[in-house]
């Protein structure tokens, strides 16, 4: 009994493990189970000389893409209308620079606002600002009527319809620019007077 299993054991079928395995055969139709360099799928050193195209180029060529125009916003009306927005955004920077050049004008006493205020008074000058305050008016209600797709409001689970969004922002606009008219004739009073003690 003992013999036959050792002859098992040493037979042709057992199982090899560890240095008793048997390397692997080489692969068919290579050297030792390298990969020829002519087989290579990122090599072409050993291919054998095909003849091609003359007009053929190995290499992609890059893609011909069309110059664009510095008028490609005119061709469509929505297009216009956002470059329209953005180029309203210069007339809010004038605004703001109006504004301080206005209170320089002020702290530096009666002269230089009695100045700045004929200055302002320029047929010229009211044109312009005409011109400024209609594209602030332009800037201000295109802003706000993107809020309905900014915020999505929800009460008590239901989401609130859009309109509902975009009328609460103009009537808050409204409101606060009621407000602030309201103030500044209350704290300037009389307008024959000045501005400062």
């Amino acid at each position: 009994m003992r013999s036959r299993e050792e002859g098992a054991a040493t037979g042709p079928d057992r199982a090899t493990t560890g240095s008793d395995r048997a390397p692997p055969p080489a692969e068919a139709g290579t050297r030792g189970g390298e990969i020829p360099q002519e087989l290579h799928a990122m090599g072409d050193r050993g291919a054998p000389p095909v003849q091609e195209n003359p007009r053929h180029t190995r290499y992609h060529p890059k893609w011909h893409r069309q110059p664009t125009p510095l008028t490609w916003w005119t061709r469509n009306r929505r297009y216009r209308a956002f470059i329209l927005r953005e180029l309203t955004s210069v007339a809010v920077l004038y605004a703001a620079v109006l504004l301080l050049i206005h209170l320089l004008a002020l702290d530096r006493g009666p002269e230089s606002h009695a100045a700045f205020q004929a200055w302002l008074a320029r047929p010229g000058v009211v044109a312009f600002h005409l011109f400024v305050l209609a594209a602030l008016l332009y800037h201000t209600v295109t802003w706000l009527n993107l809020a309905p797709q900014a915020i999505a409001l929800r009460i008590r689970g239901r989401r609130v319809p859009s309109r509902i969004v975009l009328l609460a922002h103009h009537f808050a606009w409204l409101a606060l620019s009621a407000i602030i008219v309201a103030g500044l004739l209350f704290a300037l009073g009389d307008p024959g007077e000045a501005p400062w003690p």
